[in-house]
């Protein structure tokens, strides 16, 4: 048949029928050209083939071998497109630009936006919004086990991990597992690496937090049971231990804590209300010393046996806590002790005490002596007149004048051990056996006197 214009003017609808008389169910309308090839046909079940003389689907557009498009794939009633092998049996790949958009790609039935290489189910290279109506439309990402692994509660502008309810603007709910919750890393040369986790049942921490690179900890403790005692703890610098009983901050290091021992540098702050301290500790204790601690310790505690309340500072000697200067609350201070006698306002356990009125009294007591034995008077009229009183001024201050004597040539019946001070108590015993023995004297010569004078009447 040769190459005819066939044209076709209508002032109306314009029918094509290749089965007028309804005798097949096979008559078709077919589209050609150069001599019979052809291009596309319209089946009379409504089909659409273009490339394809057999069309699967509403729409079957024949690419080339094993590439297919079909429109209403699996079924004519399925709005859904599909990118075929010739037998329809397998998957290839299928891309709509627009820039990109790779559909059911060979790898798996991979989809990419923005890619015609998609390397996931779901492989979106460029910018994505999701939700930009602003509509209450949440979104849920589900993990392995985690039902809710991220979850975005549109109406409550919240996130959960973990969780389909957050509670805060961004809430992580823990899975019962042991591993940190949240990690922080930085990969470069001297990248930091903080992680943070939330303590389970089975353990004494409620949170750590944990630079894993050089070891500094942040950890607070809040249900640790030592008995039928609950305690609140903050240590920065240390996790690794249990501590008892009260409410504690903990700055520096305990690498191990077993009852009363503790090993490393440390400066704890812990506080009790009634039982049975209240307590500072800065020092260094050795778990290998039974917990003792070693070069210097300082303790200010209040002391539960005293009824009003006392700071102490203590100081370890090596064979255990020494506790020296008790801060009483009525402002008056022991030394050595921590009761205060009344009248007192500092107190020390060697028996000397400053009195309320600004005046110290040396302790002097029998029981506190021993080797008790009168002095000589050579003795004391020897030492008496060895005394070279002088006038001075101190090197600190040299507008204060005063009168004494130089501590390294005072005879050794005044002197002290050292050389490097005076009593003035040894001294004024010196003094009151000279004046004593010299007042019997004048007491005797007026005797005498008196006797002479009587006899001359």
């Amino acid at each position: 048949m040769a190459d005819q214009n066939i044209p076709v003017t209508a002032d109306g609808d314009v029918t094509i029928d290749c089965d007028n008389d309804n005798n097949s169910s096979s008559q078709k309308i077919i589209f050609s050209h150069d001599n019979g090839t052809e291009l596309m046909r319209i089946q009379e079940n409504g089909r659409v083939g273009i490339g394809e003389t057999n069309p699967q689907n509403k729409l079957h557009i024949k690419i080339a071998t094993n590439l297919n498009w079909l429109f209403g794939y699996p079924s004519d009633t399925t709005a859904a497109i599909a990118a075929l092998n010739d037998a329809g049996s397998a998957y290839v790949d299928g891309r709509i630009d627009a820039l990109t958009l790779q559909l059911n790609g060979q790898s798996g039935g991979n989809v990419g936006i923005g890619t015609p290489s998609p390397g996931a189910l779901l492989d979106v290279r460029g910018s994505v919004i999701i939700n930009e109506d602003g509509a209450d439309k949440d979104v849920r990402i589900e993990g392995d086990t985690d039902a809710n692994l991220l979850f975005t509660d549109a109406s409550a502008d919240k996130v959960g991990i973990g969780t389909n309810a957050p509670a805060a603007k961004l809430q992580i709910k823990c899975d019962g597992s042991s591993v940190d919750q949240l990690r922080l890393e930085n990969s470069g040369a001297n990248g930091k690496i903080w992680q943070i986790s939330v303590g389970l049942d089975s353990s004494p921490k409620d949170i750590t937090i944990r630079n894993q690179s050089d070891g500094l900890t942040i950890a607070a403790f809040h249900r640790e049971l030592i008995g039928s005692d609950n305690c609140r703890s903050l240590r920065i610098g240390d996790a690794s231990g249990t501590q008892t009983r009260f409410d504690t901050l903990v700055l520096g290091q305990e690498t191990t804590y077993s009852g009363a021992t503790r090993d490393g540098n440390f400066l704890l702050f812990r506080l009790d209300n009634g039982i049975p301290f209240s307590f500072i500790h800065a020092g260094f204790r050795n778990q290998a010393d039974n917990g003792n601690f070693q070069g210097g310790y300082i303790a200010f505690r209040k002391v539960a046996s005293v009824d009003k309340g006392t700071l102490a500072l203590a100081i370890n000697d090596g064979n255990g806590t020494q506790e020296m200067i008790f801060l009483k609350e009525d402002k008056t201070i022991g030394i050595g002790q921590s009761t205060v006698t009344s009248g007192r306002f500092i107190d020390t356990s060697t028996g000397g005490y400053l009195t309320t009125g600004g005046v110290w009294q040396s302790t002097s007591t029998r029981e506190s002596k021993k080797d008790i034995r009168p002095l000589e008077i050579d003795q004391a009229v020897e030492a008496l007149m060895a005394l070279n009183p002088i006038k001075y001024c101190c090197k600190a201050d040299e507008k204060e004048k005063h009168v004494g004597f130089i501590a390294e040539d005072v005879p050794e019946l005044v002197a002290s051990r050292d050389r490097k001070g005076l009593s003035p108590m040894d001294i004024v015993g010196v003094l009151t056996k000279v004046v004593q023995a010299q007042q019997t004297k004048i007491d005797e010569i007026t005797t005498r006197l008196a006797s002479k004078e009587r006899g001359h009447e």
